[in-house]
């Protein structure tokens, strides 16, 4: 019997997903995004036991991109398969292994933080060398990421970005040493589901908020007149527990 195309496990606190299509790159198929979204659905609502989540690839590749010579996905479930990750409770942390390209590279785009490893990982966004566009929201996202001239320059040329290029544009948070991505993943991770999963929640739900409107708009959205995100104790009994 063939292994699911999208992997999930849990160690603690984090579930961690594996696209598992190692002899194609990973290429993300319809059957990927879907398998992907039912996951992602069933974590949405496990907040008590999961606090983040890591998503990687199997083998040589976190992903080649869209599967355009097989099981190719529609637009619409790929943009609401990477709005769920996007939108999810918990943060989710891209375990970028090997090469992410073009489709991979707007699926990234949604996570709340990257990390990579120093050898193999390296980014790039192909769709003018195809003479297409970005249908995802990845030329929404980037920009957001890495700036607006950095996001030109990665869709106009359609050169490979380094780790460490990608360190210091702000698209990666940190480079793992060969060998110790998923170590340094699940450090993280772990530290994350540490804190207050509700105030960790909240914050990412806030922060999203914030970069989908004006400042003055998120105030006004996020303002405690109109919005209170709780809190699981005062902030006197929370100062007692520093």
């Amino acid at each position: 019997m063939a292994e699911p195309v999208v992997l999930r496990r849990q160690e603690g606190a984090v579930a961690i997903l594996t696209i598992n299509r190692p002899k194609k790159l990973n290429a993300l198929s319809r059957e990927v995004f879907t398998l992907l979204g039912e996951h992602l659905k069933s974590i949405a609502k496990d907040t008590k036991n999961i606090g983040c989540v890591l998503l990687t690839g199997a083998g040589r590749a976190f992903s080649a991109g869209n599967d355009i010579k097989g099981d190719t996905p529609s637009d619409d479930l790929a943009i609401r398969v990477i709005d769920q990750i996007e939108t999810l409770p918990q943060p989710v942390i891209a375990l970028v292994n090997g090469m992410c390209y073009t489709g991979a590279f707007e699926v990234v785009a949604a996570c709340d933080i990257v990390l990579c490893c120093e050898k193999n990982a390296y980014f790039c966004d192909t769709h003018a060398k195809l003479g297409i566009v970005p249908t995802w929201g990845g030329n929404f996202r980037l920009p957001r990421r890495v700036g607006l001239a950095q996001a030109k320059k990665i869709f106009f040329t359609c050169k490979e970005i380094s780790p460490i290029e990608a360190k210091e544009i702000g698209l990666v948070a940190d480079i793992a040493p060969e060998g110790k991505l998923l170590e340094m993943g699940l450090e993280l991770a772990n530290d994350i589901c540490k804190q207050s999963r509700v105030s960790v929640m909240r914050q990412k739900m806030m922060i999203n908020t914030a970069w989908q409107h004006t400042i003055k708009q998120s105030i006004d959205i996020l303002s405690p007149r109109k919005f209170h995100p709780g809190h699981e104790f005062t902030f006197k009994e929370a100062a007692s527990k520093l």
